[in-house]
């Protein structure tokens, strides 16, 4: 269950542009989505139970008349407040990845919070410094961002009209949040659908070709409704596999055909540059 509050920035939240762009409704709208997102799991998505509210229960949940819910999504969604996974489900970019960095700084205070004691080559962001002799410890300040507002100022999110687009979730991502999610909501342990997973990308062929496969199937088990996610995924997976691989044609250099200068071999050569590429001998009537 999540904890019943999160941080808040007033001063981030007037200074975000992209809700600056929004109407007063459109921003009250995103707020009551946000504490949706709260409680949602996978955190920082707009499910209810697992689903995607309609606007009309969206409305009710948010007591915002149904009638403007449609235009204050598409409003919202315009300027770039939030993103959709592949099965369209809202979701705070800026949501997902602070309980990412929650979750990884959890992880180094089970283990002392000294990244000398992880088995890792590289060290993350939210890693404590080494200390070494007559280092003082530095105070802790708040961190200068709204944990839960978007952010829609990145260089990666940007096309090349230079207008900011929303941030795609990639595979891997999709995989580990939105398939967990999807397999625990159908009665599979996490462990056991993490392991399941796994071994789905390593038969699908590993690194990111099998990563595309795995979510390409998660995908339309969402969009199936399956009961059965486990075996649709499998299906799907298999099915994927199956497919050919479709490749250019090699566009075949014009030849030509000509005597050799002996007259004993027919030879065929490439028109461009006049090399042999091919020598038969000519069978001589005696």
């Amino acid at each position: 269950m999540s904890d019943p509050w999160f941080k808040f920035y007033p001063t981030d939240w007037q200074a975000d542009p992209a809700l600056r762009m929004c109407s007063a409704g459109a921003r009250g709208l995103w707020i009551e989505i946000i504490c949706l997102m709260h409680n949602a799991s996978p955190y920082g998505h707009l499910l209810v139970n697992g689903q995607s509210p309609t606007d009309t229960q969206l409305g009710v949940l948010a007591g915002i008349p149904t009638d403007q819910i449609t235009a204050l999504l598409g409003e919202l969604e315009t300027a770039g407040v939030f993103s959709r996974t592949r099965a369209g489900v809202i979701y705070s970019r800026k949501m997902t990845r602070s309980a990412r960095k929650a979750a990884t700084a959890r992880n180094n205070g089970r283990k002392g919070g000294n990244p000398a004691l992880r088995k890792q080559k590289e060290k993350s962001a939210s890693d404590n410094p080494d200390l070494k002799a007559g280092d003082k410890p530095r105070s802790q300040k708040p961190e200068p961002e709204l944990d839960i507002t978007p952010d829609v100022s990145s260089s990666n999110e940007e096309s090349t009209s230079g207008t900011s687009l929303p941030l795609e979730i990639s595979d891997r991502e999709f995989i580990w949040s939105s398939g967990i999610d999807l397999l625990t909501r159908n009665g599979i342990q996490e462990r056991s659908a993490r392991s399941f997973l796994g071994m789905q990308i390593k038969t699908a062929g590993g690194a990111a070709a099998g990563e595309k496969i795995v979510a390409t199937a998660i995908t339309a088990a969402m969009q199936a409704g399956s009961g059965d996610p486990q075996a649709y995924i499998v299906q799907t997976v298999k099915s994927e596999k199956r497919k050919p691989v479709i490749r250019e044609e090699e566009t075949e250099e014009p030849t030509a055909l000509r005597k050799s200068a002996d007259g004993k071999f027919l030879e065929k050569i490439r028109q461009s540059d006049g090399v042999v590429i091919l020598r038969q001998p000519l069978e001589v009537a005696a």
